[in-house]
């Protein structure tokens, strides 16, 4: 989805907003404190910053066949 959010349109580099859930019921709640969901939404983003910024994967000496993402964030 894409929207004229203030967050977004003030900045003056690529941004991009998430929002996971609201915690307004029990079962909101309850998944946030449940490791797999927390884990589960992680992957999410990481997947969605992949591919929206179009990163390549990158091969670590200690990677035990695991996939990395190399992110560089500042100036």
């Amino acid at each position: 989805k894409k929207a004229n959010f203030h967050v977004l349109r003030e900045t003056r580099m690529s941004a991009v907003l998430t929002e996971n859930l609201f915690i307004d019921t029990k079962k909101d709640v309850d998944l946030l404190k449940s490791d797999k969901f927390i884990n589960d939404v992680a992957i999410g983003h990481v997947n969605g910053i992949v591919k929206f910024t179009g990163a390549k994967r990158v091969k670590t000496e200690d990677s035990d066949n695991s996939t990395y993402y190399r992110v560089v964030t500042g100036s």
